[in-house]
């Protein structure tokens, strides 16, 4: 049997402040699979996510395809990508390509793997021809397909996602969750966007107050009222009755 593509085993993880983000967190993802992660704003969803690519120390234990981050942080990287709430976070360089670029550069390969890496990684995302463009000078949908880029580029096998369609139009969001159902590989999406989450994820997990409370099929889940109303969730238009 292979590795899970992403496992998280008793992960806890306290601010420096001693406030608990993360409480025995215990859950995997098969290669392949897409996994919405849903909770209320201070759930540890975010938190979570930068343990996946090894941004925050874990007390428990986080394995990337069975690679521990801690410990093989490099071949952890090609395997695992985050795609920050924010794009300017992930667009720091004056164009568009330079960005895409920056990690297979970073992985030692040829200028024509470069090239053809960053071509590959626009035309997924719907970005051929913008390469030369500031990043500040796209939309933020844009901005945020062109982050996604970044992380396509290094060839990741598994996505973990903050929030991608937080603050999109409505043919930005169409746009994201199109491009997001025809990638590859394993997806972690953490989430407010529930409908999204009933469209890309067949499995959702339930975070609230650091704490893993349920974990099972989305849209049983997620039509559940008492679950909703206790972690401060609201059933989606598509499962009410």
């Amino acid at each position: 049997m292979s590795d899970p593509a992403l496992a998280f085993r008793q992960l806890s993880y306290a601010y420096p402040d001693g406030t608990a983000a993360l409480r025995s967190v215990s859950f995997a993802l098969a290669p392949g699979e897409r996994v919405g992660l849903v909770g209320p704003n201070g759930a540890g969803k975010s938190t979570l996510l930068l343990h996946a690519v090894g941004l925050l120390p874990a007390r428990g234990a986080v394995l990337v395809g069975g690679l521990d981050p801690d410990r093989v942080p490099r071949e952890v990287r090609q395997q695992v990508g985050l795609l920050f709430q924010n794009p300017d976070d992930q667009l720091f360089l004056p164009t568009v390509a330079e960005d895409v670029a920056f990690g297979p550069l970073n992985l030692g390969l040829s200028a024509a793997d470069v090239e053809q890496r960053v071509a590959t990684a626009l035309a997924q995302v719907g970005l051929t021809g913008l390469g030369a463009k500031l990043p500040q000078h796209l939309s933020l949908g844009q901005r945020r397909r062109a982050a996604l880029a970044t992380v396509l580029a290094m060839g990741c096998q598994t996505l973990v996602l903050d929030e991608p369609t937080a603050n999109l139009d409505p043919g930005g969001r169409r746009q994201l969750l199109a491009l997001l159902t025809q990638l590859p590989g394993a997806l972690l999406l953490a989430t407010h966007d529930l409908e999204a989450v009933l469209q890309l994820c067949p499995r959702v997990v339930v975070l609230r107050a650091g704490e893993v409370v349920a974990d099972g099929e989305t849209a049983a889940l997620l039509a559940d009222p008492e679950l909703m109303q206790r972690c401060e969730l609201e059933v989606p238009w598509p499962l009410r009755r």
